[in-house]
């Protein structure tokens, strides 16, 4: 059983349509909502990112003030801690973009479950 400390080695993090040699390649998450992450981004450098963004995504902005870093290979959203409004920006942004988003709510656990779950992680080893 895959867990979400430490890397499991049948675990690989890609950009949706990168070639095999692109997917050990470092890769960046932005993360939107939430004041405070605690040791989510130590746990997401455990699972191989290298870098971790934030935005707390709260306040109102303005619609071409919010960007996904370029770099960004996941968009992780908070879903307890996001305004609505920011919350349809980023979707958009990512669907542009080909990024693959993954909403959660404020808790290691349930991120962990969700990235298991989606198409953010390809199990190579059938």
């Amino acid at each position: 059983m895959s867990t979400c400390y430490g890397r499991p080695k049948d675990w690989v993090f890609s950009r949706t349509g990168a070639k095999n040699d692109e997917r050990e390649s470092t890769m960046s998450v932005f993360i939107v909502g939430g004041d405070r992450l605690g040791k989510i981004p130590h746990n997401l450098r455990q699972l191989g990112f290298d870098r971790v963004y934030h935005f707390k995504g709260r306040k109102k902005i303005a619609v071409g003030k919010l960007s996904i870093p370029e770099e960004t290979g996941l968009v992780i959203v908070l879903t307890d801690y996001v305004n609505h409004t920011i919350a349809g920006m980023i979707k958009e942004h990512a669907r542009r973009k080909n990024t693959p988003v993954v909403y959660a709510k404020r808790s290691w656990t349930h991120i962990c479950q969700k990235l298991k779950m989606s198409q953010a992680m390809e199990n190579v080893n059938p």
